[in-house]
């Protein structure tokens, strides 16, 4: 077909802008869209070390849509106010501040063939909101489940944020 691994990172962008200006005019094709758009995560990856051509690059533009995937389905959620939209705005503040802290200070002495190498552990504060998100819609969980959720994450993620941010600054150079 043609598709290269970089095309299929910006698929899923694309997908996250039309789910958040669909999400309140029909939720369910702007969630269907949502979801196509996550599953380009699992073959971009492999498409491109099929392709050999796997790079830092790469990773960064994988890392770069899978976060603004994300962003665009907060902020749509935060457009047709699911839940607490305060704690949501400081949760995809948080989040990709954090993130930032986390790489640079893993790939501050790095031999690299790009600006940076992403990391992908700092995933599992989105994987905890997105399925609890998940237990509402498929299971009908209280609302008021997720907006406990989401301010316990913030207060974690901010003293994760906190130490390294710390770290970072207290770092012999």
């Amino acid at each position: 077909m043609g598709a290269t691994a970089n095309f299929l990172s910006f698929l899923r962008l694309v997908c996250g802008i039309i789910f958040f200006f669909l999400v309140n005019i029909n939720f369910t094709i702007a969630f269907i869209i949502l979801i196509i758009g996550g599953f380009t995560d699992f073959f971009d990856g492999a498409l491109a070390r099929y392709q050999k051509r796997d790079s830092d690059r790469g990773k960064f533009i994988d890392m770069l849509c899978d976060n603004l995937l994300f962003l665009f389905f907060v902020l749509g959620l935060i457009k047709i106010e699911f839940i607490h939209s305060l704690s949501l705005a400081y949760f995809i503040f948080v989040l990709p501040a954090l993130y930032l802290m986390i790489v640079i200070n893993k790939n501050e002495f790095l031999k690299k063939d790009w600006i940076i190498i992403p990391h992908a552990r700092i995933s599992y504060y989105k994987i905890i909101f997105e399925i609890i998100f998940l237990l509402i819609l498929i299971f009908k969980v209280d609302k008021n489940f997720l907006n406990s959720t989401i301010t316990i994450l913030n207060i974690i993620m901010s003293a994760h944020f906190s130490f390294h941010f710390y770290k970072f600054l207290t770092k012999k150079i």
